[in-house]
Parts: structure tokens; C-alpha cells; sequence
């Protein structure tokens, strides 16, 4: 996993670490459901990096296109809500829903970080 981060892959996939996850939730009988199964339609879920220049300022105060919202972010080994509405730091990864139609445009904007 840190080989892929240090590559730039900002979400590998481990196979091994999910099943593990999903079978100590099972164990512990917490009914975990999977994103997949929520995701339907034109709905996706996105990651964007954030830039220095937005160091210091909100996540309600970032611009997103229309039908678009800031779910949370992970900052490090944590995860933060949006509803927090804590301060941004450089390289914090947002996590994003919008509609299809609108990834191109974010991902153009953007170019994988906000800027």
C-alpha cells in the first residue's frame, strides 16, 4: 500500500485488507453495506486532492458544480465529515458525490486536486 501511494495511486485496492475488514464487521456483527450497492444510476463518488492555496479555508467555502457535495475527508489516517466544516490542509483528499455528467468537467478543472 505505501509502494502505491509513493506512485501516486491515490486508492489502491487490497483485496486481502477488505475481506479482512468485511469479515471482522461480520464477526462483530455490524452490518457494514457496500458503497457498490448505494451507488446507482449516474451517481458517482470522486476523490480530489486539495491545493495549498486552499490551506486555511472551510469545506463550505470550496466551489463545487451544480448537484455536487463534500461528504468528508480524509486528512492522513483520519476521516473528517463535511458537516464538521473543518479547516483544509494541503493534500487533504475530499471525498466527492456528483452525477456522471459532471466528473469530466471537475477532473478538467482540477486536474485531479483542487485549484
Amino acid at each position: 500500500m505505501e509502494i502505491a501511494k509513493k506512485l501516486g495511486i491515490s486508492s489502491p485496492i487490497n483485496p486481502p485488507q477488505i475481506s479482512s475488514t468485511i469479515i471482522s464487521d461480520a464477526l462483530r456483527g455490524v452490518d457494514t453495506i457496500e458503497l457498490s450497492n448505494l451507488v446507482r444510476a449516474d451517481v458517482r463518488v470522486i476523490s480530489l486532492r486539495t491545493g495549498e492555496q486552499h490551506s486555511g479555508k472551510r469545506v463550505s467555502e470550496v466551489q463545487f458544480p451544480e448537484n455536487t457535495e463534500c461528504i468528508g475527508l480524509y486528512r492522513e489516517n483520519d476521516f473528517i465529515l463535511a458537516r464538521e466544516n473543518p479547516r483544509l490542509e494541503k493534500d487533504d483528499e475530499l471525498l466527492i458525490i456528483t452525477r456522471s455528467e459532471h466528473i469530466d468537467r471537475i477532473y478538467e478543472k482540477n486536474s485531479g486536486s483542487i485549484i
